[in-house]
C-alpha cells in the first residue's frame, strides 16, 4: 500500500514558527504571504477585510476596526444588501470574492494555538 503525505501550502509557516524562540509572534499578513510564497486568500473573512480596509498592522485577533469610518461603510454597505441579494454577492463585495476561506479563523486563535501547544508538550493528548 502506498500511502500519500499531504502538506498544507501553510507547512512552511509551522515550520517558521516553530524555530521562533518567543510564545507569541507578530506577523503582518504580507511577512506570512512571503513565508508561505503565497497569497492569503482575500475572501479569508470579513473581519481580515474589515482590519485590512481600517489599515490594521497588528495580529488579527488584536485588530480593532472600532475608529474606522472606511471599514464602517465597507460594513454597511454589505448589511444594506440585506436579503435582497444572494450572500456570495455580499461576500464578495467585502471581500473582493466569493469564496469562503476558513484560514482567517485559524490566524485569529494562533496565539492561543502557540500557547496550548507549549502547554501540552509532552503530555497525552485526546480523550
Amino acid at each position: 500500500m502506498t500511502t500519500h503525505t499531504v502538506v498544507s501550502k501553510y507547512e512552511p509557516l509551522t515550520e517558521f514558527l516553530r524555530r521562533q524562540s518567543g510564545a507569541v509572534v507578530r506577523m503582518s499578513f504580507d511577512e506570512i504571504e512571503r513565508v508561505i510564497g503565497a497569497k492569503l486568500p482575500p475572501s479569508a473573512t470579513l473581519h481580515r477585510a474589515l482590519a485590512k480596509t481600517a489599515n490594521c498592522t497588528t495580529a488579527l485577533h488584536r485588530c480593532s476596526i472600532y475608529e474606522s469610518r472606511e471599514a464602517g461603510q465597507r460594513l454597511s454597505s454589505m448589511l444594506s444588501m440585506g436579503l435582497s441579494k444572494p450572500w456570495p454577492d455580499a461576500l464578495q463585495a467585502m471581500t473582493g470574492s466569493r469564496d469562503m476561506d476558513a484560514s482567517a479563523i485559524l490566524d485569529y486563535f494562533a496565539p492561543l494555538q502557540a500557547w496550548l501547544q507549549e502547554q501540552n508538550k509532552g503530555q497525552p493528548v485526546g480523550w
